[in-house]
């Protein structure tokens, strides 16, 4: 799940983008601009890194339902489909689930993983780790 805390509004967002593979949003991913697909890194990364995420549209049995931000519908992203991919600048804030918190510390910079998940980096990052919040 993918939680905005302090953005610059009205940035265009890409979204002709698929997922190459079952991901989930907030999980980090690098494009391939020749297939037009996105996928997660094939070495730990901090560049050219967007994160994913997807229009909340109820579909089938749901549809009708009012939905949790967390529920499945809304955050699970299947192969071969659209994305919403955001890219952030120094200053903006956010929050995601998609992380793995071995042995990671407030201030400690941060980077995706050959997962899509982040982790305390061993390479060059903008990132930080500000904490956990319970939303």
């Amino acid at each position: 799940m993918l939680r905005e805390y302090q953005t610059i509004l009205h940035k265009n967002i890409d979204s002709q983008y698929k997922a190459s593979v079952d991901m989930s949003t907030g999980m980090g991913v690098i494009k391939d601009y020749s297939n037009k697909e996105v996928g997660f890194p094939s070495t730990e990364t901090a560049d050219g890194i967007f994160l994913v995420t997807k229009e909340r549209i109820a579909r089938g049995i749901k549809a009708g339902m009012e939905l949790s931000d967390y529920d499945e519908e809304y955050t699970s992203v299947k192969k071969d489909e659209f994305v919403k991919l955001v890219a952030y600048q120094t200053g903006e804030a956010f929050g995601t689930d998609q992380y793995d918190k071995t042995g990671l510390k407030v201030e400690d910079a941060v980077a995706v993983g050959t997962d899509g998940k982040w982790k305390k980096a061993t390479v060059p990052s903008k990132y930080i780790f500000t904490g956990e919040v319970l939303d």
